[in-house]
């Protein structure tokens, strides 16, 4: 029975990678474990932001099945999530993160011993207090939703760097792990995730210009120019300090003899758009460079292919608390929503574009994707497995099966709560 170490890289594209492209120059920690662990080379996310890929871990299911999607921030499932898994085995489990959505709203915490999480509502008591009203709101059919939701990014993006804790997270984790007999850690760590703040030493060895644009809404509004070549220095220094951080948590592992019993599980929850088809960011679509994501995992058996929610069953089978036999797919498939709670941030210049839910499977190294307009009209594309120009045809039973993928989740509410949060608001100067 291995102790488990799962770290989420948020926001990771596979190409940033020295295992997954020989141009990459500056992940030597996460290379070197990668020696002597098994790289997976086609692993697909099953959305293309936080909740929804987290919740496919947890569960083991599709978002159009657990339901946490943007018309439904909330993880509630009568199956048991993944560390629950462990905890029935006697471990001691806990979650250390930065990211928001890894915390007691969203239900994908839930079970674990321990969660702590490192974002600005831990720094600033104002913050706190506009989360938990945004806590009460992620439950309700809240008419107020615009207004929390741009708070909420404002904070995010203007003061981002104060969530670029990572050493924290790690710390903590070892402190944790100090304290345990048998445990199961889950990490997410942010640094690949805009808006990016690398340290000096990082920007000197990566960047040539200080200053870039943070926010995807200003580029797709058309406020801000980007250089995307600009971005992706910021984005390499980024990852660059999280790979020398994961070397030096791995160092801890080993100095303390607890490399050989431990199952130690690398990959991200979706990955980002640096300007191709000039978008940025991680929202609006599923382009492969969002859903291809990098699994890296110790004690593993090789497969041929991957998708994220088989961790539910994979890391328990790699740890020795399970013998179930896991068969390959040969479909892979992904989902994103209407893209509800970022409505806010779309210019109304691009609602048509961004607007849409979407839909795939993969098979045959052809992606199938189903776009689905406000308008209800659909549209089809058979691409490459590389987004390369459409070049089949999506056949009658391909979207039969596309449509079959609906989702359940709904935008529940209690609306009694609505006079309440928009009393509080109004104490906090934002009525």
């Amino acid at each position: 029975m291995q102790n488990v170490v799962f770290i989420v890289m948020d926001s990771l594209r596979r190409d940033k990678l020295e295992v997954y492209n020989d141009e990459v120059d500056f992940t030597e920690n996460i290379d070197g474990f990668a020696k002597d662990a098994t790289v997976f080379d086609d692993v697909v996310a099953q959305s293309c932001w936080t909740l929804p890929s987290h919740a496919s871990m947890f569960t083991g299911m599709y978002p159009w099945e657990h339901g946490a999607t943007q018309r439904n921030l909330n993880l509630d499932v009568e199956e048991d999530l993944l560390v629950e898994r462990f905890i029935e085995e006697g471990y001691d489990t806990a979650c250390f993160s930065i990211n928001g959505f890894l915390k007691d709203h969203s239900g994908l915490v839930e079970g674990f011993d321990k969660v702590e999480n490192f974002g600005l509502s831990d720094k600033f008591e104002f913050v706190n207090k506009i989360e938990g009203l945004v806590e009460k709101w992620l439950q309700t059919e809240s008419r107020f939703k615009k207004t929390l939701l741009s708070m909420g990014d404002t904070i995010f993006h203007y003061w981002g760097s104060e969530m670029r804790e990572t050493e924290e997270v790690l710390d903590s984790a070892e402190e944790f792990i100090e304290d345990s007999e048998n445990f199961f850690v889950f990490m997410n760590l942010m640094d690949a995730h805009e808006p990016y703040h690398p340290s000096k030493d990082y920007k000197k060895k990566h960047v040539e210009k200080n200053s870039i644009c943070q926010d995807p809404t200003d580029y797709y509004s058309g406020k801000k120019d980007v250089d995307f070549d600009e971005v992706h220095e910021h984005y390499n220094a980024s990852v660059d300090y999280m790979d020398d951080q994961i070397g030096r948590f791995f160092e801890y592992l080993k100095e303390n003899n607890l490399w050989e019993d431990t199952t130690v599980i690398l990959t991200s929850d979706h990955g980002q758009m640096l300007g191709e088809e000039q978008h940025y960011g991680h929202q609006y679509l599923l382009h492969e460079k969002l859903t291809s994501v990098p699994l890296i995992a110790k004690d593993a058996e090789e497969r041929e292919n991957v998708e994220l929610r088989q961790l539910y069953d994979l890391i328990p089978k790699w740890a020795g608390i399970s013998d179930q036999e896991i068969s390959d797919t040969d479909e892979m498939k992904g989902f994103y929503d209407f893209p509800e709670m970022m409505v806010n941030r779309i210019p109304n210049q691009c609602r048509d574009r961004l607007y849409r839910k979407h839909k795939f499977i993969r098979k045959n190294n052809m992606k199938f994707i189903e776009t689905t307009k406000e308008s209800g009209e659909k549209i089809y594309e058979g691409r490459s497995k590389e987004n390369g120009a459409s070049k089949v045809e999506v056949s009658d039973e391909m979207k039969e099966e596309l449509s079959e993928m609906e989702s359940t989740s709904s935008s529940t509410g209690i609306e009694d709560k609505e006079e309440e949060i928009k009393d509080q608001l109004e104490a906090l100067g934002y009525g």
